[in-house]
């Protein structure tokens, strides 16, 4: 046995039901208290004042993209073009060179070109449905764009390049991000990694074999390009968890494709569906005979409004539960639908710091934005995430980020009227978390 003392152990029961010490026996607790009665040769360790908490969950990530920026030569998000065309410059080395944490600056395919025409340059924005690209890209895809910035569909085509890697690396990738994740204390994941990479098998038994020896509790979530690859495959003995099945109903708001009730300024456009209403209604029709759920990527307001609608028309099996991803805008009409709805929701906590005051300025209109404390309000049970390797995976930062709801930009806080307590901030990684993927006795000590 093992006697941890000396710490402050949080149950997460309530705010104030804190101890000094647990006693466990091969990972199981035996005890916990203040005063705890040790057997005989059990192993002491001194906390000397340390925080401990149950295990975090994030709810939506992707596991091995995150390995991958781990591993990826990146621009950290620097906003000074001459820095950041000095850096491709430097990490370039007469090979291809994919670049993560890019911010658009506007760089372009002929900067690019100057560094290389020879070899793939590929920027991955950090909203991580766009790439800005050099000519030799372009050409090789058939892509034809005068700027090289490529968004949404066009952004696709360059996947199968910025993809295309050996097994071994992709492992490699899988094993930094685990480390990564413990490092921030996470032991849960629900991860979107499944159609990204060379198959959909390779992929499943890559992240099977590492998860299993690695103390990460791992939920899948089953993209739709890969639906039939799953529904073909037996996955009844697998150590995964499969979930339900990701698919996207509108963009994102840095490329303005996230799809608003008002227009973006200085623009007619309102955003877009990735899916026309009857291709989306036949994939939830195709979900439902094979008795399976939807997450839902979700980010502007009327992309939440019609989703609620098209979910409430077909809704899922009793019992069960869909997911909406995202969330960021909202309407209190729709958020009490939504309250009556057999649906979760992954937010971001981090995005609050990332995207105020920019998004303020990107519509007419006046949507509720990362409405947390709302969603609360309305009893709308929701876990949070950090959408790694969008976000970095630090649960510290999520709760930070959800407290003080502060700009990374300007240190200015935005829509304190939406902050939540510290207290709930930590159960929206541990007990809410938990309980969205379907558990009833985690996330509490």
């Amino acid at each position: 046995m093992i006697l941890w003392k000396n710490g402050y152990f949080h149950t997460l029961i309530d705010e104030e039901d804190i101890y000094t010490s647990v006693l466990t026996h091969n990972g199981v607790i035996i005890d916990i208290g203040n005063d705890i009665k040790v057997p005989k040769d059990t192993t002491i360790y001194d906390l000397n004042g340390g925080h401990v908490y149950p295990g975090f969950v994030d709810t939506h990530l992707h596991l091995i993209g995150h390995g991958r920026k781990i591993l990826t030569p990146n621009l950290n998000l620097s906003k000074d073009k001459s820095h950041i065309l000095n850096s491709l410059t430097s990490f370039y080395k007469e090979k291809d060179l994919f670049i993560e944490g890019y911010f658009n600056v506007g760089i372009t395919k002929d900067e690019l070109d100057f560094i290389s025409k020879d070899h793939y340059i590929i920027l991955r924005h950090n909203d991580y449905h766009s790439f800005t690209v050099n000519s030799k890209v372009l050409n090789d895809l058939d892509i034809e764009s005068t700027t090289g910035i490529l968004i949404e569909d066009d952004s696709l085509k360059v996947l199968p390049i910025w993809s295309n890697y050996r097994k071994e690396y992709l492992e490699e990738m899988t094993e930094a991000s685990i480390k990564d994740l413990h490092k921030h204390g996470i032991t849960t994941v629900l991860t979107d990694d499944l159609s990204y990479f060379n198959s959909y098998l390779e992929t499943k038994e890559i992240i099977e074999s590492i998860t299993k020896n690695k103390l990460l509790r791992t939920h899948m979530l089953i993209h739709e390009d890969i639906l039939d690859d799953y529904l073909n495959d037996d996955v009844s003995q697998s150590n995964l968890i499969f979930q339900s099945v990701k698919t996207f109903y509108d963009g994102t708001l840095s490329s303005k494709t996230a799809l608003l009730n008002g227009t973006y300024k200085n623009t007619n456009t309102q955003g877009r569906r990735i899916h026309t209403k009857d291709d989306f209604i036949e994939l939830i029709k195709k979900v439902r005979n094979h008795h399976l759920n939807l997450s839902v990527h979700t980010i502007g307001d009327r992309a939440l409004d019609e989703i609620v609608g098209l979910l409430s028309d077909y809704p899922p099996l009793d019992n069960t539960f869909d997911r909406i991803i995202h969330g960021s805008l909202a309407h209190i009409d729709t958020i009490d639908k939504l309250s009556k709805m057999p649906v979760y929701l992954d937010l971001q906590p981090q995005f609050v710091s990332s995207d105020l005051p920019f998004i303020e300025t990107l519509f007419t209109h006046n949507p509720l934005i990362y409405p947390f404390k709302t969603y609360e309000n309305y009893n709308i049970l929701y876990g949070f995430s950090s959408d790694a390797p969008v976000e970095n995976p630090s649960v510290v930062e999520g709760i930070y980020a959800a407290v003080y709801r502060k700009s990374s930009e300007n240190g200015q806080s935005y829509g304190l009227n939406e902050a939540l307590t510290r207290f709930n901030a930590l159960k929206k990684y541990t007990l809410d978390a938990s309980k969205t993927l379907g558990y009833t006795n985690k996330g509490l000590i």
